[in-house]
């Protein structure tokens, strides 16, 4: 997210929030649909999708995987992945990304190789 200084306050442009679902749309026509798929082949039980963006990769999560919890700092990105996770066969659960980080959010730990 870019902020400018005006006046002496920080305002902010979510330029990023904006453009990414085009780009990826773009990249989706270009194979990276595929490149999703292959990825995301492999897990099973609970997952962690941190900068989940706008929720594109939920469809592609395999049936094994029963919950997607997805961290998202950007706020038109996270509403729009919440929409999408609305719409996901998998249980998702779009969650809010603080400076802080996402130490809070109760999972079992090293599960993941």
């Amino acid at each position: 997210m870019s902020a400018a200084k005006t006046s002496g306050k920080v305002s902010r442009r979510p330029l990023f929030g904006r453009m990414y679902p085009k780009m990826a749309a773009a990249m989706d026509e270009g194979g990276m649909t595929e490149r999703r798929r292959e990825l995301l082949a492999g897990p099973s039980g609970e997952a962690i999708e941190v900068g989940a963006g706008h929720g594109v990769n939920f469809p592609h999560y395999p049936a094994e995987v029963v919950q997607v919890v997805a961290v998202e700092p950007e706020s038109r990105l996270r509403a729009r992945a919440q929409a999408s996770a609305g719409e996901s066969s998998q249980l998702a659960r779009v969650r809010r990304a603080r400076r802080s980080g996402c130490t809070r959010e109760p999972m079992q730990d090293s599960t993941a190789p």
